[in-house]
């Protein structure tokens, strides 16, 4: 029952997400009068039902499910989610976005089914037709020559030997020689930057500016900041605000950052640690795209202009760090954050691009609320060195360095294999969502039905997570929204990525049982793989946040966008 749910919710955030790039935001107003209906018809299950938990709502019906007399709960859950899909189905084929003629396959791991079945999956025969894929046997890899792989992650560093008739590469990021970025370079485009005045001429005018530094600075965005302000110093703003956009990170004030501010900011300037749990710190200004409430930093909100510094480099989920990230995740309150990470498990939000990428068309609509007015962003390779930069309005900016980036990352690949290997690579690696969060990599890289092996290495507070995770209740899922999001966001991917998805992590999490496959070694999770799908095909990825996959053949990346 569990599963039915959580692939019903997938499939339903799949198809809202789709209607936004078909329709635009105009949707969902008639959306929500189909679903309410519903809502209303199955109080009992449906009870706290939210657009903009897409399929966090999983969670929220399974624990009105819990409530129920056991003897009724299969049929009442099915007969809800059958309303729930086809009130969304009929809806969306009225505005014109249907399944009907649609037969690729969709990487939707925990169905492993095509979008036209899910459609007539959900036409009422869900506790019938859901069957899982079952592969048919190929011949094996045999006995043959096996080439011996390494991957680190963290300070594991391991080995292990695939079969040489079934590897099908080793992917690497590019290497890339870092030059150090000349000040002059960068002080040029403060006075000539893309689609804007010099910034002094910009700010002119301005009583209260906030600059919004990127929460994992690094020294040369310090040596960006030192140019700003003393670009602000020649028209005399009244009062400067530095805030440190931390998203939903606990940001602590370095000893070696105070200091570094103390000797390049005015008088008249102040430090703010944002912190997105602080209701008081906040100002609510609207709601993003997602239909959450969108909560910013009050410094950030009251500033009549805002100047953000930050760095561009590939993302799994948002297609590229930088530019409006600075609002969200940035300087935004927990709610809008969640809601925001809760859209990279859906297909579309995929490393490399942010077209009609569902998790970065939130951050879009997060700016169209409380909008960045200056951007000055770093161009990043692998190592985190600085090997280009763009200034200037925010949109012309951006895209112009994202651009770059592209360039900087792009991975040629051969075609879609059965199992991906992979580590995030440095310094991804360093906790557990962010190595889950690599997995936007591999869904362009697999075939539909394919498995993950991803190795881990998981630090004391991601076992202590672990364990929380275990012990989780469905009635938990509120009071972790605003208390501990990362638990919900970590146990919403191993639910939902956790059948095609096996993980090293080292002997540190043998005895804690999860919703995966978990197993000590890099090694024996590939031996895992291979006794499951017994595969023709794979490929190694060795520092997947640093690849972005491009097919040798033009073949596009698969997508729910239909």
């Amino acid at each position: 029952m569990d599963r039915i749910v959580l692939v019903s919710m997938r499939l339903l955030s799949e198809l809202l997400c789709a209607a936004e790039t078909a329709i635009g935001r105009g949707f969902l107003s008639e959306f929500k009068s189909c679903i309410g209906n519903v809502v209303r018809k199955h109080h009992e299950i449906l009870t706290g039902f939210d657009f903009k938990w897409l399929e966090l709502n999983a969670y929220i019906l399974l624990s009105n499910l819990s409530k129920v007399e056991p003897e009724k709960r299969r049929e009442k859950c099915v007969a809800a989610l059958f309303d729930l899909l086809h009130a969304a189905f009929s809806c969306s084929e009225r505005l014109g976005v249907g399944f009907e003629y649609l037969d690729k396959p969709a990487l939707i791991y925990n169905v492993n089914h095509s979008l036209f079945e899910q459609y007539e999956l959900a036409r009422g025969i869900i506790h019938e037709k859901l069957v899982w894929f079952k592969k048919e046997k190929t011949k094996g890899a045999g006995n043959g020559r096996r080439v011996r792989i390494s991957l680190r992650c963290g300070d594991r560093l391991e080995s292990t030997r695939i079969p040489e008739q079934i590897l099908k590469g080793v992917i690497e990021s590019r290497k890339l020689s870092a030059k150090s970025l000349p000040l002059t370079f960068i002080r040029n485009f403060l006075n000539e930057p893309i689609g804007a005045g010099p910034l002094r001429k910009e700010v002119s005018g301005a009583r209260r500016v906030a600059i919004l530094l990127e929460n994992d600075f690094h020294s040369h965005l310090v040596s960006v900041l030192e140019l700003v302000l003393k670009e602000l110093k020649k028209v005399s703003i009244p009062k400067i605000d530095i805030v440190l956009a931390s998203g939903l990170n606990k940001q602590k004030l370095s000893k070696n950052l105070k200091e570094t501010l103390s000797n390049i900011a005015p008088d008249n300037y102040s430090i703010v640690l944002h912190d997105a749990f602080d209701e008081d710190s906040l100002t609510e200004v609207g709601r993003t795209l997602s239909g959450a409430r969108l909560k910013i930093n009050t410094r950030v909100a009251e500033a009549d202009y805002r100047i953000a510094i930050g760095s561009i480099r590939p993302h799994p989920y948002s297609g590229f760090t930088g530019g409006y990230q600075a609002i969200l995740p940035g300087v935004a309150g927990a709610e809008a954050i969640v809601c925001n990470q809760v859209r990279g498990i859906l297909l579309s939000s995929r490393i490399g691009s942010t077209a009609d990428n569902p998790l970065f068309r939130d951050i879009q609509s997060a700016a169209s609320l409380c909008g960045i007015d200056f951007l000055l962003n770093t161009v990043e390779n692998k190592d985190g060195k600085a090997v280009n930069f763009v200034a200037g309005d925010p949109e012309e900016a951006y895209a112009k360095g994202v651009e770059i980036s592209q360039k900087l990352f792009r991975t040629e690949v051969d075609a879609r294999v059965e199992v991906v290997v992979l580590a995030p690579g440095t310094p991804y690696d360093q906790d557990l969502y962010t190595s889950l969060q690599s997995l936007g990599t591999t869904r362009q890289l697999l075939k539909p039905n394919g498995l993950t092996v991803l190795m881990v290495n998981p630090n004391h507070e991601d076992i202590f997570t672990l364990k929380k995770i275990v012990k989780l209740e469905y009635d938990d899922f509120p009071y972790l929204i605003d208390k501990d999001p990362k638990v919900l966001l970590i146990k919403n991917i191993m639910e939902v990525e956790g059948r095609n998805l096996i993980i090293a992590f080292g002997k540190a999490v043998r005895n804690i049982r999860l919703p995966i496959i978990n197993v000590d070694t890099l090694g024996e999770a590939i031996d895992q793989a291979m006794r499951i799908i017994n595969p023709s095909s794979i490929l190694v990825v060795r520092e997947a946040w640093n690849v972005i996959p491009e097919f040798k053949n033009g073949e596009p990346p698969l997508s729910a966008d239909f």
